[in-house]
């Protein structure tokens, strides 16, 4: 891979990162500011636990991701400390995925209460987004230990 496109994707992992900051400062500031309506806040106050638990697991997988792509710029891709760094991914996947899966219930019964049965969507995007990274990053062990393999 060229060294252009690993920096590249650095970058990109740094703006997401910085991004996800932002909305959690905004989000803790604006929710101190005006706080939930207390008809909703026993639905909401575990969906915002979720995410900002979620965004915990995030800085987790970002980090390991981050020293991934060290290996591969290194040339040391095949190697047993990539597959324990996608191992911490696909373990951060697959929590993130089942921590919204816990959250869905909330989900619905904010639908149910506000009449807006979009929300359930909303929930159900990071529970697959999560399980999407669970299976990547399974698929890139199995690769990368492939590739240990045939070395």
């Amino acid at each position: 891979m060229k060294k252009y496109a690993i920096v590249l994707l650095k970058i990109v992992l740094l703006l997401i990162a910085i991004a996800i900051i932002a909305l959690s400062v905004i989000g803790i500031i604006s929710l101190i500011q005006d706080p939930i309506n207390p008809i909703y806040g026993h639905i909401l106050y575990p969906i915002v636990i979720a995410i900002y638990l979620s965004t915990v697991l995030i800085y987790m997988a970002f980090y390991q991701t981050y020293r991934f792509l060290k290996l591969i710029e290194d040339k040391l891709i095949f190697s047993n400390t990539s597959i324990h760094h996608l191992k911490k991914i696909k373990w951060c996947g697959l929590i993130f995925a089942f921590l919204y899966l816990v959250a869905l219930p909330f989900f619905y019964l904010l639908a149910n209460a506000d009449d807006a049965p979009g929300v359930i969507f909303v929930g159900m995007i990071p529970l697959v987004g999560g399980f999407i990274v669970y299976l990547f990053a399974e698929i890139m062990i199995k690769i990368t230990d492939e590739g240990i393999e045939l070395k």
